[in-house]
């Protein structure tokens, strides 16, 4: 999966940034740098995907289950910043699913959305 555009669309989305900082604290799961924490923050993950199937030729797209959740200090925090990520993606692959819950080590707050993102895929040729 091509991680740069959903980064790149959230990034782009002014409520994003107002919520998570400029650049966005958005993760790549199990990969955030802050140490300590720094709340809200968002980490994501490829869950399952597949290919455009074509009669002919190379798949000319992929699309991919993304599992994305939100970590938040507060309730409020929590719902805010998934509001306004679900705003700022949308538009590129609809919201599957979602849910809340509070992590039972840290007290955390979390919401997940699982949104089905699909990628167009370059072009490539075969080899002669």
């Amino acid at each position: 999966m091509d991680n740069r555009t959903l980064y790149e669309t959230a990034a782009a989305d002014p409520g994003v940034t107002a919520l998570l900082g400029d650049p966005p604290r958005i993760h790549p799961m199990g990969h955030n740098p802050d140490d300590p924490r720094i709340y809200p923050y968002a980490t994501f993950y490829e869950a399952a995907g597949t290919r455009g199937n074509l009669l002919a030729g190379r798949p000319t797209h992929r699309q991919a289950l993304i599992h994305l959740d939100v970590w938040a200090q507060t309730q409020a925090s929590m719902e805010a910043v998934a509001n306004a990520l679900e705003h700022a993606l949308e538009l590129r692959g609809p919201i599957q699913s979602f849910g809340q819950r509070r992590d039972p080590e840290t007290g955390s707050f979390r919401q997940t959305l699982e949104i089905s993102w699909i990628t167009l895929r370059t072009t490539q040729t075969s080899p002669p």
